[in-house]
């Protein structure tokens, strides 16, 4: 048995014990599916198996709910919201920090028919809720910076102290991509090893490079086979981090 296949059957075994049905609710007719992607990049070994454990735990939040006849939506932000929380994971509570030394964040979610996402968010512990907020309860897609700071206030999400949500590994990681910057040459706008002009390939040997304040950068956001729309059980969630 290959590693992938292993670790579904670990999966399985613990929804079977840990993901039980509340007999007392509506029974769920079908078979409800939770994919979550945890990141990529260069994770150090010590790191990957308690990763991998926490990205199930994810999973399995989000499948109790599906089985007691929540919404996908509930799952979704379940099990997004379970991985803000961990600092492994870069979002929210341990996500990279930007030249100013702070977390900041978007947060997207989408069904169906509608879309909801913040920007630049800093100082919510958790962007994901908020997004939701912007997709249940208004008629904008995005809200960005003081305004999503001031959404989140006026529904009840509350604003941390700064560096609530910062950790020690942010602040060292920082500290050395800041130094390796500093220590190299930059010329036109662009790394002299920088050849590619393709924004949906990245090598494992690419970091993030610190931004400005109020700067942003065009990403290529691949399409979606069309027929995935058309099944009405499937709920196509795209949750992106970048950093502005």
């Amino acid at each position: 048995m290959c590693d992938y296949c292993s670790w579904i059957d670990q999966i399985f075994a613990r929804i079977k014990t840990e993901a039980k049905p509340d007999r007392r609710k509506r029974r769920v007719y079908v078979d409800p599916v939770i994919v979550v992607h945890g990141g990529a990049g260069r994770i150090p070994r010590k790191r990957r198996d308690y990763m991998i454990y926490e990205v199930k735990n994810a999973a399995i939040e989000a499948y109790s709910l599906l089985i007691n006849g929540r919404s996908a939506v509930d799952a979704v932000e379940k099990a997004i919201v379970y991985m803000e929380s961990k600092p492994l994971f870069n979002c929210a509570k341990g996500g990279s920090l930007d030249i100013n030394d702070e977390i900041v964040m978007d947060a997207g979610m989408m069904t169906r028919k509608n879309a909801g996402f913040v920007g630049a968010v800093r100082d919510v512990e958790h962007p994901i809720s908020l997004a939701r907020k912007v997709l249940e309860k208004t008629e904008h897609v995005l809200i960005v910076e003081t305004g999503a700071q001031k959404f989140a206030l006026d529904h009840g999400i509350p604003i941390l102290p700064p560096g609530s949500l910062n950790i020690y590994e942010s602040m060292s990681s920082f500290e050395h991509i800041t130094y390796c910057v500093n220590e190299e040459e930059y010329e036109g706008g662009r790394w002299d090893d920088d050849i590619s002009e393709n924004k949906t390939e990245c090598d494992s040997d690419c970091f993030i490079n610190r931004s400005m304040e109020g700067e942003a950068y065009p990403y290529c956001v691949q399409s979606i086979d069309s027929d995935l729309w058309d099944d009405s059980l499937i709920l196509q969630v795209h949750y992106f981090y970048f950093l502005l």
